[in-house]
């Protein structure tokens, strides 16, 4: 049967009496002069006063021998009693890319995980039990990159630490992901000419390939083809199998499946044919989605509504398939409007016949179809 983590001989944990947090100054404050202190905070190791802030907390509940020889810690307060362990079990619940039920016990495998929605100190043998007025402080170590959760709030449940956790797993797991986009340089630079952290670049580690590109495109020309090379006809065709489980894709599966046909051609008259055919029916599945809803809509307010819509499905804003920065995509790459000195590789441009032939190339096909997938993961 399962018992509570400090139950549990395996998980035992070290105990310390008369621990008095309140909260964590986030400035320095002088003598006399007025603090400003976090009753939440998430941070990462790449945050400037990350070290201060988790050595600190490592000798509160270690003792400072331990501050280069930890890599996950987790103290639940109560009652100014402090449990801690160095040991101790996690379970992050995530949503998948599948086409068939998983049994329990199978391997999952990173190019299967869509996002990151909730975590739980728990397995087989034990759970954390949290309850409303304990302190949580969780601190632990992904690749090259740490995190550290603290919260001292007491007012806060398991459904928002297990929201919580998750969030920072995300930003730590996925950093590179969350920096690439906070560059403001280099990701318009990318948005510019149709790239985005399409989901299932991030799924197939193909994400960090378009970095490398963006980041020495003259050394690194390689890594784009190596892109094109990935989505072959195994590929796409798991994709589109995939897609067709939804009722609005699958009316619209022939046309679909013609346009992905023709871009797997790689010919000027494949991406030609497929950009027309795809880069429309994006259009329609989003018109299909909310037509009976709201028939009286115009595009743009359609957007707004899809923009809602899907921070909520998927968890929130910062959720791994970035609903809000790829609405906006949308809204700057794949619908901006076109001039006769501007023209863009954009749906307008390409529906009233303005674009140039060099326009109709694999990159631009190959990035409306995974905005197609990106879609179909906010529906």
């Amino acid at each position: 049967m399962k018992v509570k983590l400090e139950d549990c001989e395996y998980y035992k944990p070290f105990e310390k009496d008369d621990i008095h947090i309140d909260g964590i100054a986030i400035s320095t404050a002088l003598p006399g002069s007025k603090a400003q202190i976090a009753k939440k905070l998430l941070a990462i190791s790449i945050d400037p006063n990350f070290r201060t802030l988790a050595g600190n907390l490592i000798d509160i509940f270690l003792g400072n021998i331990y501050r280069n020889n930890v890599n996950q810690l987790l103290v639940r307060i109560r009652n100014q009693k402090a449990q801690i362990w160095l040991k101790f079990p996690l379970i992050l619940e995530t949503s998948l890319v599948l086409r068939s039920d998983v049994k329990k016990g199978s391997a999952i495998y990173k190019n299967q995980v869509m996002d990151i929605r909730g975590a739980k100190f728990e397995d087989d043998l034990a759970y954390l039990d949290f309850e409303r007025g304990d302190q949580l402080i969780y601190f632990f170590r992904s690749e090259f990159c740490f995190g550290i959760y603290v919260n001292l709030a007491k007012e806060d449940d398991e459904g928002v630490i297990s929201t919580d956790v998750a969030r920072l797993h995300r930003i730590v797991d996925y950093n590179i992901v969350y920096e690439s986009i906070r560059n403001n340089i280099l990701f318009r630079k990318m948005v510019k000419e149709g790239w985005f952290p399409f989901i299932s670049l991030i799924r197939f580690d193909k994400y960090v390939q378009l970095l490398e590109y963006y980041q020495d495109r003259r050394k690194n020309k390689q890594a784009l083809m190596a892109i094109k090379l990935f989505y072959n006809r195994e590929i796409l065709d798991d994709m589109l199998a995939r897609w067709e489980l939804l009722d609005v894709i699958n009316e619209k599966s022939v046309l679909i499946k013609t346009g992905i046909d023709q871009y797997l051609n790689h010919t000027v008259d494949g991406y030609v044919s497929s950009i027309k055919i795809l880069i429309t029916e994006l259009e329609g599945i989003i018109r299909a989605k909310y037509a009976s809803q709201y028939p009286n809509l115009s595009f743009s307010q359609i957007l707004n509504q899809l923009e809602t819509d899907s921070v909520t499905k998927v968890g929130g804003p910062d959720s791994l398939v970035l609903p809000l920065v790829f609405i906006r995509y949308l809204r700057t790459s794949i619908y901006s409007s076109f001039s006769h000195d501007v023209v863009p590789n954009s749906r307008h441009a390409y529906a009233h016949g303005v674009a140039r032939i060099d326009q109709y190339n694999w990159t631009r096909a190959l990035q409306v179809i995974l905005s197609l997938d990106q879609l179909i993961a906010l529906l």
